[in-house]
């Protein structure tokens, strides 16, 4: 529901929420109906490591209820599907956030997410990804010291210096596999504490 605000300003562009609990998904479509909106779609889909390369936007925009539950579609049923050029992941908790960076280098797209609960990454919630994410930073301390102590402080603890380095860790992940990266925070800061942002450029996508 927070993307749905770009959508009257970029009214070229088709938007395609996506969310694992239907609410959400049907709140959307009643707004979006409301405001007269018809570059709006949703998608229910609950995200995992394992099914990132199965996500698929069918290219269908009047699909039932029925039919958006994966659960419940036809396994014969393949529509078409469209590629994406950017992955928009506001307040993504914990490894969330780093899934859907994940997901736009599989698929070659821009980046914007503003992560959010980073202490909700433990040994048992990554989400199998490594921590530290960069190089660089694994090479300063090892996986039990990054989830055990600083995700910890710059959630649990709010310590303003630990949620900065997790997020700097996440940009060079993303600068090792190929981003231009730029850190914003939102505005006005005090608004969250959780106003880090960071957007992630393609270099190949992007020449």
């Amino acid at each position: 529901n927070l993307c749905l605000a770009l959508a009257p300003y970029f009214t070229n562009v088709q938007f395609v929420l996506v969310d694992k609990k239907p609410y959400p998904l049907s709140l959307v479509e009643k707004r979006a109906q409301a405001s007269g909106l018809s570059n709006v779609q949703t998608m229910q889909y609950n995200f995992s490591p394992s099914n990132l390369d199965d996500f698929c936007i069918p290219t269908e925009t009047n699909t039932s209820d029925e039919e958006k539950t994966d659960n419940n579609r036809d396994p014969s049923h393949q529509p078409t599907t469209e590629t994406f050029d950017l992955a928009i992941g506001l307040h993504c908790c914990g490894s969330f956030t780093d899934m859907v960076m994940q997901l736009a280098l599989s698929r070659g797209a821009d980046c914007v997410v503003c992560p959010c609960c980073n202490g909700a990454m433990t040994s048992k919630t990554t989400c199998g990804y490594q921590y530290p994410r960069s190089k660089f930073v694994r090479g300063l301390m090892s996986q039990e010291e990054y989830l055990g102590q600083l995700s910890r402080a710059a959630d649990d603890l709010g310590n303003y210096q630990a949620k900065c380095l997790i997020e700097y860790d996440r940009a060079l992940w993303a600068r090792d596999n190929g981003f231009d990266v730029q850190l914003f925070k939102l505005t006005p800061e005090e608004s969250t504490p959780k106003h880090h942002v960071l957007y992630l450029a393609n270099r190949i996508r992007n020449r």
